[in-house]
């Protein structure tokens, strides 16, 4: 009824229009409770887009090369196509954000390993085995302070590359490895410390 009350107060000089209009209202959403007017049921899809909205709002995207309006731009379209799946695929891509924004370090290191270890695997296409090479030996500069090379300003090169050969060794069945020693950076290992000691 409290509801009822302030429609009552919103209308003009509370003219009977309406106040018979808010007794319609209210007869229809606590009385007879037609779909129309029912209150909607929060979702799991309703409360993920939230969450995400707000993880958005608190990362410094900036720092990524990634705008705000276009981050909360995907989300709307996923949520407004009920695409759930599409929703989780923003979701990760956030959660990877958010991991390079916490652990910088670290994640770079992880994506190092990944890299080069991808390069033993002889499912890697020609064009994916050049950048996975290019990008290890980026990171392996910047940790061994021979290069500057900001690993969050060229996270999206990472992140992509990496959603790649993924999707690449999802599809294709296991292949037999390339040995260490004669792909990109295998040269480099004796010599390497930090290759060393991420156990490459």
């Amino acid at each position: 009824m409290g509801h009822f009350l302030e429609n009552v107060k919103s209308f003009p000089s509370n003219s009977t229009e309406g106040y018979l209009a808010s007794l319609k209202q209210v007869d229809e959403q606590y009385i007879h409770a037609t779909q129309a007017v029912k209150p909607k049921e929060e979702t799991a899809l309703d409360r993920r887009y939230q969450e995400l909205l707000e993880q958005v709002r608190l990362l410094d995207t900036e720092a990524f090369q990634l705008k705000k309006e276009e981050l909360v731009s995907q989300l709307q379209e996923a949520y407004a196509a009920k695409d759930s799946k599409r929703l989780e695929q923003e979701g990760k891509l956030l959660e990877a954000v958010q991991e390079m924004q916490d652990r910088t370090g670290v994640t770079s290191v992880d994506y190092l390993k990944y890299f080069y270890q991808s390069l033993s695997d002889a499912r890697l296409t020609p064009e994916l085995r050049t950048k996975a090479a290019d990008l290890a030996l980026k990171l392996y500069r910047a940790q061994a302070f021979e290069e500057a090379w900001d690993s969050k300003s060229h996270f999206m090169e990472l992140y992509q590359t990496k959603q790649a050969i993924d999707q690449l060794f999802s599809q294709e069945k296991k292949a037999k490895p390339i040995p260490i020693e004669k792909n990109s950076l295998g040269s480099k290992r004796k010599s390497n410390p930090i290759l060393q000691r991420s156990g490459l």
